[in-house]
């Protein structure tokens, strides 16, 4: 004999509702992608290239004696320190055997070179094309004294012995 519990003796359980037929989960997740893409437009980001951020230590400073008192970093990186004016960058830097160097640099103004005029005058000209005929004449006298330093000279065949006739 069944058991009791299989009838339903005018009991409605909540949970026992006639539902609709649902389609397998991966069906269903294949749907509800596609309706997500039909309502979402795509829209894609443009790449941007990734700039790495270049990061130096250091302040703006007045003089070389706020360099000296500032902390030095106890990593051994190097910390800036350009002057307000722009004159002179310090840099400053914790060393191996515990003390710290400063270094200066100074900047230097570039020098435009003062214009000579130049006249090119036959004796000029004249000057320079001895000056070059003499060096060239210096160097083909070099090589001819190394060639015979370069190539030896053939010793004479000598012939033993009496004439061949």
């Amino acid at each position: 004999m069944p058991y009791p519990y299989s009838q339903n003796y005018g009991y409605q359980n909540p949970y026992q509702q006639q539902m609709p037929y649902q389609p397998p989960m991966q069906d269903r997740l294949a749907q509800l992608q596609n309706q997500y893409q039909q309502a979402v437009p795509q829209y894609q980001m443009p790449q941007q290239p990734q700039q790495q951020m270049l990061h130096l230590n250091g302040q703006v400073v007045d003089s070389l004696d706020v360099v000296k008192a500032k902390d030095v970093d106890l990593s051994g990186a190097v910390t800036y320190y350009p002057k307000a004016d722009l004159s002179e960058i310090y840099t400053k830097q914790l060393m191996a055997d515990g003390t710290s160097r400063i270094v200066t640099y100074k900047a230097v103004p570039q020098e435009t070179p003062a214009q000579v005029p130049q006249t090119v005058t036959a004796d000029t000209i004249e000057t320079m094309f001895s000056q070059l005929r003499t060096d060239v004449v210096n160097e083909i006298n070099a090589i001819k004294d190394m060639i015979p330093a370069i190539v030896p000279e053939s010793p004479a065949t000598k012939s033993r012995g009496g004439s061949k006739a």
